[in-house]
């Protein structure tokens, strides 16, 4: 109980208020318009709502946060920013003013005083944005409608890794619960923003009572011909489904309500190795699977097999393949030979002859997609937030690889 009471008055210490509440749901984004906005119920997740169209654009890392400001920008003169002297007019509440005439250089209009903050480098962007932020509730946040994405520097990214460097993209994970529980697995990197994809068993035990209570770290390796994990990180796993078994999460290392951080200053890449995906496949291409089995002992595994079959668990598309896999590959990748990810090996089925490996097909995404798209009009629920999450998640995946969603 008392760590409960110090949790609670570190969280509204940091944001110096309460969550914002409304006795109504109309007109939120207009009240809102040109703020920040922190997530207190969730890992404390940055929003800003953009004046101009009243969406809300999630900030992610440091470097996210940054580019996603100085994309919705305004250009002003060096005359007219001196005229303001530190204090701008209301028709620019809100806004992220660019001295076109200084090197870009960005500043905040904040609503509340209509002072003028300077964004600086990205670090020093992203701590502005928490000190000004405003705490608010999930259900309160889902009336504010997303923008179209928020993965706005990366579109049609090709990745720089082959079928001989694609292990580079495969993290080792590792998650722990409050009675420190261990579980591990492997996952995917799938953007150049530290985006991932796993399953769902692997970041928390779906038998349990500790679905979305646990932490979850990841680890891969940068060195040359080194399948052992030297960088580690933190993940946000912020989205799971047990029905196929899928989870989405991404590297974020700083947050303001996580119970606490798994790896302590962590110098964050600013361009993670990635794998593209494929989505077509057919019976008897070869193919590799990538992860960190328990035999393994901590490095990272190869084997190789072909595609033996296609089913569907649950309206689910999954491929079934001889590669051999064993615990702690789940999650990890199914390649092809141009070294892009097919599928996550998910589980094993075994008898006395022979043993075969069923593979989540990355065509499954679409469905997930498309049962989030019908989630989002649903009236708010518990973690209504996170499912604008997953849906931008996924179509920033989509446009990376010229997937048609």
């Amino acid at each position: 109980m008392k760590k409960l009471i110090y949790k609670i008055f570190v969280l509204i210490f940091i944001l110096g208020l309460l969550p914002f509440n409304f006795s109504s749901a109309e007109g939120t984004a207009t009240r809102l318009k040109g703020r920040i906005l922190l997530q207190v119920e969730s890992n404390g997740e940055a929003w800003y709502v953009n004046p101009e169209n009243e969406k809300r654009y999630f900030l992610g890392r440091p470097t996210n946060a940054f580019q996603v400001m100085r994309d919705l920008g305004l250009g002003i003169s060096n005359k007219d920013f001196d005229i303001f002297n530190g204090k701008a007019p209301n028709r620019l509440s809100g806004k992220i003013l660019l001295k076109v005439e200084d090197n870009g250089k960005a500043y905040y209009v904040n609503p509340v005083d209509l002072k003028l903050h300077f964004l600086g480098k990205p670090d020093d962007a992203f701590q502005v944005m928490r000190r000004l932020g405003l705490g608010i509730k999930n259900n309160d946040l889902f009336f504010i409608p997303t923008s179209d994405s928020y993965l706005m520097n990366f579109t049609n990214k090709k990745s720089k890794l082959t079928k001989e460097t694609a292990y580079k993209a495969i993290t080792r994970i590792t998650c722990v619960n409050q009675n420190l529980d261990m579980i591990q697995g492997s996952g995917v990197i799938v953007s150049p923003d530290g985006k991932i994809l796993t399953n769902a068993h692997v970041t928390t035990d779906i038998e349990e009572d500790y679905i979305g209570r646990w932490d979850c770290e990841g680890c891969i390796p940068t060195k040359n011909d080194s399948y052992t994990p030297d960088y580690c990180f933190n993940l946000n796993m912020f989205q799971k489904n047990t029905t196929n078994d899928l989870a989405l999460g991404i590297i974020q290392n700083k947050f303001n309500y996580q119970r606490y951080i798994l790896i302590k200053n962590v110098k964050e890449m600013s361009e993670y190795p990635f794998l593209n995906i494929n989505l077509n496949k057919k019976i008897g291409d070869a193919i590799t699977a990538i992860g960190y089995p328990a035999i393994a002992d901590g490095i990272e595994n190869i084997t190789k097999g072909n595609i033996t079959s296609k089913t569907k668990i649950k309206n689910y598309d999954f491929f079934v393949s001889d590669v051999n896999v064993s615990y702690g590959n789940s999650g990890g990748a199914i390649i092809n030979e141009s070294g892009e990810l097919l599928g996550l090996a998910t589980q094993v089925s075994s008898d006395e002859l022979m043993s075969l490996t069923y593979i989540l097909d990355l065509n499954s995404l679409k469905t997930e997609y498309n049962f989030y798209k019908k989630a989002r009009l649903i009236m708010p629920f518990e973690n209504a937030v996170n499912i604008d999450r997953s849906i931008y998640f996924l179509e920033d995946i989509f446009t990376i690889n010229k997937v048609v969603y």
